[in-house]
C-alpha cells in the first residue's frame, strides 16, 4: 500500500464501451487478470468507488461508497502505468486525456492535459495477454495421454475442475479457469478461458470471460467474449483484413486506428452468436444483442437480429440461458439491465 487512500472512478461510457455497460470497466480481463486485481497488486485495496446511475444498483452491496480519499483514479488507467499517473499531477490537481478524467489529488480543481493512460479501446484488453504471461505452468487435473500441451511461448495454468477431452493441444501462454470444460479437436493459443466456460474449435490471443460458451467448431481469434456469451457452431471472427492494413475500431462514437493488423471481434455480456455466423476485423457486437449471418457493422445493444429487443423478453431469455447453468439474475443485476435499457432508450444515438 502506498499510504493513501483512493477511490476508483467508472466513466459514464469511455473507451471500452460498450463492454462496461452492465459493469465497471475494472471487472474486465487485462493482461490473464481483471483491471481490479491489477490496481489492488499495484495499490492496494480502494477506499470506495464511483459508478454511473445505470451501475448504481451495485453501489454499496458489491463495491462500497468512500465518503474521503486522497487520491480519485480512473477504473481504466493502464495498470502498467498506475505508479506513473500518480506522478504526473500534484495536490490539487486533475489530470485528463481527451477530455476523460483519469486521475485527481485533493479538490482537483487545477485541469491539466495528459495523454497515453487510458486503455485505448477494446482491442487492448486483448493486446495485454502478451507481455503479461503468469510466471509458471500450474497444470492440476490428469489429462488424457492424446492431450499436448506447449510451453515454447509461455506458461499454461490449468485449474484442478477443468475437463479437457481427447485430441486437444493448449500453447502458451494460456489460463483456462475453474469449472470450464475443453471439446475433443480444440486448439488454444496465447488465451484466459474463464470460470466455467465451455471452449472448442480454434481460440488464438483471446480472452472468453466466465460462464460463456463458445463448445463447437470456428475460429475465435484476437477477440474479446464478454460473460453469459453462447457462440454457436461454426461462428468464425476474421482477425486480418484481405489488405493486410491496419482495422479502425468503433470507440465512444469515433473511428480509431489500432495500429494492428490482427483485431478480432469484441462480444459484451448476455450476447448471442447464431450457428456459422461471420464476424468481420474490429467489429463490436454490444451486450444483450443476437447476430447472425454476415457481421461486418457494429451491432448496438438490446439488438435482437437487427430490431430493438424488448427489455422483458430479453430478460425472460438470459434467466433461461442463466438456469441451464445453475444460475440466476439477481435482482441487483436485473436493475442495471432495465437503467442500461432505458438509458440507451432515453438518449438517441446513446448506443
Amino acid at each position: 500500500m502506498r499510504g493513501f487512500r483512493y477511490i476508483i472512478v467508472e466513466p459514464e461510457r469511455g473507451k471500452l464501451w460498450p463492454l462496461n455497460l452492465f459493469r465497471p470497466s475494472f471487472e474486465l480481463v487485462y493482461g490473464f487478470k481483471r483491471v481490479l486485481e491489477w490496481y489492488k497488486t499495484m495499490l492496494g485495496d480502494p477506499a470506495g468507488f464511483s459508478l454511473p446511475k445505470r451501475l448504481s444498483p451495485l453501489q454499496g452491496y458489491i463495491y462500497p461508497v468512500a465518503k474521503e480519499a486522497d487520491v480519485k483514479l480512473a477504473s481504466n488507467v493502464r495498470p502498467a502505468l498506475l505508479g506513473e499517473v500518480l506522478d504526473t499531477i500534484k495536490d490539487g490537481e486533475a489530470a485528463y486525456e481527451d477530455g476523460q478524467f483519469v486521475v485527481a489529488k485533493g479538490d482537483g480543481l487545477i485541469k491539466k492535459e495528459v495523454h497515453g493512460f487510458l486503455i485505448k479501446g477494446p482491442w487492448e484488453l486483448q493486446k495485454s495477454l502478451l507481455g503479461n504471461a503468469p510466471d509458471r505452468s500450474s497444470v492440476m487435473p490428469e489429462l488424457p495421454p492424446n492431450v499436448s500441451i506447449d510451453e515454447k511461448k509461455g506458461p499454461v495454468i490449468i485449474d484442478r475442475d477443468v475437463l479437457v477431452d481427447d485430441f486437444v493441444k493448449i500453447e502458451g501462454p494460456t489460463i483456462i479457469s475453474s469449472g470450464s470444460r475443453v471439446s475433443s479437436f480444440t486448439r488454444i493459443s496465447g488465451s484466459y478461458i474463464g470460470i466455467r466456460c465451455r471452449v472448442g474449435g480454434e481460440v488464438e490471443r483471446s480472452i472468453i470471460d466466465g460462464y460463456s460458451n463458445k463448445p463447437h467448431y470456428g475460429f475465435l481469434g484476437d477477440s474479446y467474449v464478454g460473460m453469459y456469451v453462447n457462440i454457436g457452431a461454426g461462428a468464425t471472427t476474421s482477425n486480418l483484413k484481405n489488405t493486410y492494413g491496419t482495422v479502425r475500431v468503433n470507440v465512444d462514437g469515433f473511428q480509431l486506428d489500432t495500429g494492428e493488423a490482427k483485431v478480432g471481434a469484441f462480444i459484451g455480456d448476455y450476447s448471442r452468436i447464431s450457428i456459422n455466423t461471420s464476424i468481420m476485423a474490429g467489429r463490436i457486437i454490444g451486450p444483450a444483442s443476437y447476430v447472425s449471418g454476415n457481421v461486418d457493422s457494429d451491432v448496438p445493444p438490446f439488438m435482437f437480429y437487427g430490431a430493438p429487443i424488448d427489455l422483458e423478453r430479453f430478460i425472460e431469455q438470459a434467466e433461461r440461458f442463466l438456469k441451464r447453468r445453475g444460475l440466476s439474475l439477481s435482482s441487483s443485476v436485473k436493475e442495471v439491465i432495465a437503467l442500461a435499457y432505458k438509458e440507451l432508450n432515453a438518449t438517441p444515438g446513446m448506443a
